[in-house]
């Protein structure tokens, strides 16, 4: 997870990645206890899309139950705010796998 985190901290050193990611709409959900859980791994950050394309989505799995997100597309961040726990768990672990 600190790992994750120091990547995100030197693409936002960057002014070009940076300024598209500190403007993106960003969020953090929880899922529950009947959810599922989401799949870690060494290299946890999801990236869809390019940083600069108008769906660009940036995704990190926090801990089993959390998630964090980064999207380009305020239409596209209040799906994500909208997406039941379950079929969050499922769609991260699907990028996860990818």
């Amino acid at each position: 997870e600190d790992r994750a985190l120091l990547g995100i901290q030197k693409l936002v050193d960057n002014e070009i990645v940076g300024s598209r990611l500190i403007n993106a709409h960003w969020g953090v959900a929880q899922i529950g206890p009947r959810d599922g859980t989401f799949v870690l791994s060494d290299r946890p950050l999801i990236r869809v899309y390019a940083f600069d394309h108008q769906h660009g989505t940036w995704v990190l799995p926090l801990s089993p139950t959390t998630v964090w997100v980064a999207m380009n597309n305020e239409a596209d961040f209040s799906r994500f705010r909208k997406t039941t726990g379950q079929r969050l768990v499922k769609l991260v672990n699907g990028l996860s796998a990818q």
